[in-house]
């Protein structure tokens, strides 16, 4: 007997041994030293033994070795012996696990002669008790049959009549949601491709006692199934067949009585949703009984959470009885609205008030019923509201007015219609309703909501109103917009007046947006000026009127500034502008609209941005936007467009050539490159940056590149080696980058690079001054182009700024400046579009610096710095290529009990990577790492262990139970979860969540 068989037989279950048994026969099969007929020769014996444990031994082993050997080493004749084999040991309740296993995998793989696939569910039908499974069996079991239904339909096609009934009868009783959710999918395919005809009513038993169906995801819903998953599953099953309704609706209808809401709520939406497939017989048939449920239980529901559910199944109903013919639309009519209009009528009846529910619910759809109602009711209703009724009923009646009105703009009534007959009455009774000054009426805000309401229906009835009398209803909106305590008034008005500019945007834009501008520009509390910026948002976004709306929001903003309004004031106004053209941008046809505002913003952006930096004024910090939505712009520009900007920007820049539609003090020179302006030139250049990125080569070429020469570049280099603003000294140093990066003349760069490099700046980071970050980080931008073209030189470059991280004063800026140089996030917009990287280069340039930052930290005392660099590089490299591991591996698991919380951080992201890719690597060091990680989940008495510090511990412990054996993870699965303890009841609620999860996780570890 080969020597890894015999091992694994007598050799417990999930060991060590029995692992490395199976592994090294697996790796001899692939090698094909092995081979899968000399494993069954050899387990000959072991595979019909009388002992059922060796015997399950002997099958779990072939199968094992079969399912994870390399495919081409296994023939389809050899997929289809096993098969067999499989098939036949279905009745071994020992060794069925394994003989599943092995059917499902060889069904998955394997292309299989027709005559085995059909006799697979015949076998699985006549052998398998699936309700005497435990539950990993029976999950399998599903896999097969949902494989088969998915894979194999022809096959079951021609052998449907043993199938169908077989089937059915099989998955009786099943409770796993997993496999109930094959039960619903199967179901729906027999429906829908096989004769399912014969056995109507088995079906519909089989699926129908899962309804109404309840399920409650355990912690961290590891199955990854819902109830509402479950439900909508089980909805398309019952409502797949006409023939279901004969079945279905009765006992639908009964169930509408349930004493559970859920139960309830399932059973209209099932009815509902047959309602365009169910034979309409069967509700014909069902109407009275239907009715008087759906009567009775809206009633009894009214302001209750199922009011609004059988309100809508009202309605929903109403087309269902129309697939009769008005015949039946009469009848339902008649049996939904006899009581509730006659309840109405009697104003002290307790269920008046929601008879009006019932009965717009329906009209809603239905212009038949809808005209038939209205004709019996209206007039009378019309009479009545002219009376002097109490606030009460006066209240009811006008809500009663407002709800038919809505139904009829719905309907789009012409003006021939009845309720035309009635205007004076209804505009009168709808302005009443908010002239009521008695401060005793409890319906005093009912009323007045009604009445926007009202008004509102009836400005858009066509032809209803005259312009003037819809301009009054307009100021009237506006004044409660702009002036009205009560948010949930305003929010109506605003509602109301976005409603009414689809067909009166000439008086929103010319009425309602001026008051808005004029508002903003007065001195408001925080809450109401965001509340008048988002109506201004949500109004010119609906009329359209982008342009008008971006140039008076610039100057509100330019009038903030002079103003020293609060920077939060300011910025929400660019905040608006961002917010305006990125959803225009979202609307059909309006993106033209929004490319026509460029200019508009453009220029007025650049004027109020070059004027602060002439005149050296404070600091704007609300500028971030600004360039954000430059960005937005350049998305959306033609190239012709984009070249014209870019020439504009240059001509700013190198020429100092302002336009001259800009309203500029030219009296004060303008200098684009003095670091000591303020912020406002530092967004000037990030707007170069953004321009320079994203145009084309061929006008990068034809422009730019001609534009800035080698004098404008040298002495860009000099500003930023000569300024103390580090914020200024990044963007520039971008902006040299990205030009180099972009210069066709490659020879040429890297030789201005190393000029700048080894005559300015060497002198700077070899000297004793205090301070080095600007030259620290223009030196990183360079370095970047020149590891990026593969500049052998680059090397000796980076050596340098890697032996200054002993330095305390510039440990920082060197370790920010490796940021710059490896990560491709630091540039915001796409890098791929930029540039790629010779990647064999790459991984040579990092294993020498890793070496060398690994000979630092052993040789230096301030060797914080030294693990944060070693993280950010292994973290931005590829760990697989990574040569010298072992001498890491220590390093970074002592820096997980270091007191500093951007060392854990760094170094928990490092293992992260590490387990996720090369968890074999670490197992040695595994409980190790597991028992620091435990104890940076904890925030009592440790300060570094921030609240990223302990989400990172908490992914990476859940992601080190996904990617190791439960063997080897079972010594330390109890440890973890108690350990746990402390995070599960952490002060922070994202803590407590990753808690909840890793604890589920580690849970579900099982031998």
């Amino acid at each position: 007997m080969i020597p890894e068989i015999q091992t694994f037989i007598e050799s417990k279950n999930n060991t060590k041994e029995s692992f490395d048994s199976l592994n090294q026969l697996i790796q001899s099969v692939n090698n094909r030293d092995v081979s899968i007929l000399m494993i069954v020769e050899d387990l000959s014996e072991t595979l019909i033994s009388t002992d059922p444990k060796i015997r399950a031994k002997g099958i779990e082993l072939l199968i094992r070795v079969f399912c994870n050997c390399k495919k081409e080493t296994i023939t389809p004749k050899m997929a289809s012996v096993i098969l067999k084999f499989c098939l036949e040991r279905l009745n071994d309740l020992h060794s069925l696990q394994s003989s599943l296993d092995g059917i499902l995998y060889i069904l998955q793989n394997f292309e299989i002669n027709h005559e085995i696939i059909k006799e697979t569910p015949k076998i699985m039908i006549d052998e398998l008790i699936i309700p005497g499974y435990q539950q990993t069996v029976r999950q399998i079991i599903f896999k097969i049959y949902e494989l088969l239904a998915d894979k194999y339909l022809e096959d079951l096609r021609s052998i449907e009549d043993i199938f169908v009934p077989g089937f059915v009868q099989a998955v009786e009783s099943e409770k796993d949601p997993r496999n109930i959710m094959v039960i619903f999918k199967i179901i729906k395919i027999i429906v829908d491709e096989l004769n399912y005809k014969p056995y109507v009513e088995d079906i519909f038993e089989l699926i129908f006692c899962y309804f109404p169906i309840t399920f409650k995801a355990p912690p961290g819903n590891v199955i990854k199934i819902t109830s509402e998953d479950l439900k909508d599953a089980l909805k398309k099953c019952l409502i797949s067949a006409p023939e279901f309704s004969k079945f279905a609706i009765p006992q639908l209808i009964e169930k509408l009585t349930s004493r559970l809401d859920n139960t309830k709520r399932d059973s209209l939406d099932v009815l509902i949703a047959g309602g365009n497939i169910y034979n309409f017989e069967d509700y014909a048939d069902n109407l009275n009984s239907l009715t008087e449920i759906l009567r009775d239980e809206a009633f009894d529901n009214a302001g209750e959470s199922l009011e609004q559910d059988f309100i809508n199944a009202i309605t929903s109903f109403t087309n269902i009885y129309s697939r009769g013919g008005n015949e039946w639309v009469d009848k339902y009519i008649d049996e939904m609205t006899t009581k509730p209009i006659s309840h109405i009528k009697d104003f002290g009846h307790p269920r008046g008030k929601f008879s009006r529910n019932i009965i717009c619910a329906v009209i809603k759809e239905n212009e038949y019923a809808f005209t038939k109602i209205i004709n019996k009711i209206f007039p009378e209703l019309m009479e009545k509201i002219k009376q002097p009724n109490p606030p009460s009923v006066q209240s009811f009646l006008m809500e009663y007015v407002r709800n038919i009105l809505t139904i009829a703009n719905l309907h789009n009534i012409k003006e021939d219609h009845m309720i035309y007959q009635y205007k004076d009455t209804l505009i009168t009774s709808f302005y009443k309703l908010k002239e009521n000054d008695d401060e005793e009426n409890e319906f005093k805000k009912d009323m007045e909501i009604t009445s926007i309401g009202g008004l509102y229906e009836l400005a858009n009835l066509k032809g209803f109103l005259t312009n003037e009398q819809i301009k009054e209803i307009i100021d009237e909106y506006n004044n409660k917009l702009l002036l009205d305590s009560r948010e949930d008034i305003r929010k109506l008005c605003l509602k109301s007046l976005i409603g009414l500019s689809s067909t009166n945007s000439d008086l929103i834009t010319s009425i309602t947006l001026p008051l808005l501008y004029d508002r903003l520009k007065e001195d408001m509390v925080d809450s109401h000026y965001e509340w008048i910026l988002q109506s201004t948002e949500d109004i010119t976004v609906e009329c359209k009127f982008y342009e008008d709306t971006i140039s008076k929001l610039i100057d509100i903003y330019e009038r903030g500034i002079e103003e020293k309004k609060s920077n939060e004031y300011l910025s929400r106004l660019l905040e608006s502008i961002k917010n305006i053209i990125e959803r225009g941008i979202q609307i059909d046809n309006d993106q033209e609209l929004i490319v026509n505002c460029f200019p508009i913003f453009k220029d007025n952006i650049l004027r109020i941005l070059i004027n602060y930096s002439k005149q050296q004024r404070e600091e704007l910090s609300t500028i971030n936007y600004i360039s954000i939505i430059f960005q937005i712009f350049m998305n959306i520009l033609d190239e012709n467009q984009i070249k014209k900007f870019n020439e504009e920007i240059l001509k700013i820049f190198i020429d100092k050539k302002l336009p001259n539609i800009m309203d500029i003090d030219n009296t004060t020179e303008f200098d684009p490159l003095n670091e000591n302006s303020p912020k406002s030139q530092t967004c000037l250049i990030d707007i170069l940056i953004t321009v320079t990125t994203n145009i084309s080569q061929k006008i990068f070429d034809s422009t730019t590149s001609k534009k800035i020469n080698e004098k404008y570049l040298n002495k860009l280099v000099k500003s930023v080696i000569n300024t103390l603003n580090s914020y200024f000294s990044n963007l520039a140093s971008k902006l040299i980058f990205i030009y180099c990066i972009r210069f066709n003349n490659e020879k040429k760069i890297q030789k201005n690079i190393k000029n700048w490099i080894e005559k300015d700046i060497y002198s700077i980071i070899n000297s004793n001054m205090v301070f080095k970050e600007t030259a620290i980080i223009l030196f990183s931008w360079l370095c970047k182009v020149l590891y990026i073209k593969a500049n052998e030189n680059v090397t000796k470059y980076i050596m340098k700024l890697v032996n200054i991280i002993h330095d305390k004063n510039h440990a920082s800026s060197c370790v920010n400046g490796l940021k710059i140089i490896f990560d491709k996030d630091v540039i915001s917009e796409d890098s791929n579009k930029l540039y790629t990287v010779d990647k064999e280069f790459e991984e040579n340039l990092i294993n020498t610096l890793i070496e060398e930052i690994i000979t630092i930290y052993k040789n230096s005392e301030n060797n914080i710095y030294c693990i944060i660099a070693l993280g950010l590089l292994l973290k931005l490299s590829d760990i697989r290529t990574v040569s010298n591991k072992d001498e890491i591996k220590p390093i970074m698991l002592y820096s997980l009990t270091l007191p500093n919380s951007e060392v854990l951080s760094s170094s928990i992201e490092f293992f992260s990577i590490y387990v996720s890719t090369l968890p074999s690597e670490l197992k040695d060091d595994l409980i190790t790492l597991i028992k620091y990680l435990i104890s940076l989940t904890k925030a009592k008495n440790n300060p570094h262990n921030t609240i990223k510090v302990r989400v990172l511990s908490l992914k990476l412990l859940d992601i080190i139970s996904k990617s190791y054996e439960s063997y080897e993870l079972l010594p330390i699965k109890q440890t973890v979860l108690n350990e746990l303890d402390n995070a599960l009841d952490d002060n922070k609620k994202y803590v407590r969540k990753m808690a909840v999860h890793c604890r589920n996780q580690w849970f579900t570890i099982i031998n």
